[in-house]
């Protein structure tokens, strides 16, 4: 098994609710959050309507394109509740429609609701709010498990095997989960009988 899937398995022995942090959890939130904005009929985003992201998204301007769009929205969702009813809203009316910013399979077993209790939705926004700027930067580097253990307690778990180093964009990722009082740690794996 992976060193991921290693944890995976010890973690829920210490009890708690543990996800794959970034492709599953928080781009796919912070995708279904912004979907009006980066849906948002920009010129020369969108040329077909079989496209499944606009043709800027990896641009580095995609955020700043967006900005005035990007506020309203957040300005809409700095109340907790308003923050859980959109992120509902948006999943019941977009569901099933074909796209690569939601993966609709995450919310069959686990709901929306539940995601944003586990996290906590102070937590989420701010982590939505950090994607979305610039998203094409920040897609890398996050760290590999996000952990609830209940009651508001959560981190976010970097994995390394033997030998292994983080990269420049986990750093940055970890500095900035410090900087925003976000709990998160590396859980470095050794090999025992080798040495």
């Amino acid at each position: 098994p992976s060193l991921e899937q290693t944890i995976l398995n010890y973690l829920p022995q210490i009890g708690g609710l543990v996800l794959p942090s970034y492709v599953s959890l928080l781009a796919r939130l912070t995708g279904l959050a912004y979907w009006k904005v980066i849906y948002a009929p920009v010129q020369g985003a969108f040329t077909n309507p079989f496209q499944v992201w606009p043709h800027d998204l990896n641009e580095p301007d995609f955020s700043a394109v967006r900005s005035k769009q990007i506020e309203t929205l957040e300005q809409k969702i700095v109340d907790d509740e308003k923050l859980k009813n959109h992120l509902v809203s948006v999943c019941n009316d977009k569901k099933g429609t074909l796209t690569n910013m939601v993966s609709w399979g995450l919310f069959r077993d686990i709901s929306v609701e539940d995601y944003v209790e586990a996290i906590g939705p102070k937590i989420l926004r701010r982590l939505m709010a950090y994607l979305i700027r610039p998203l094409r930067s920040r897609r890398e580097g996050c760290p590999d498990l996000f952990v609830s253990y209940g009651d508001g307690v959560s981190e976010f778990v970097e994995i390394k095997g033997p030998g292994d180093q983080l990269s420049l964009s986990q750093r940055v990722w970890l500095q900035q989960l410090e900087s925003m009082d976000i709990s998160a740690r590396v859980i470095r794996v050794k090999v025992l009988g080798k040495t």
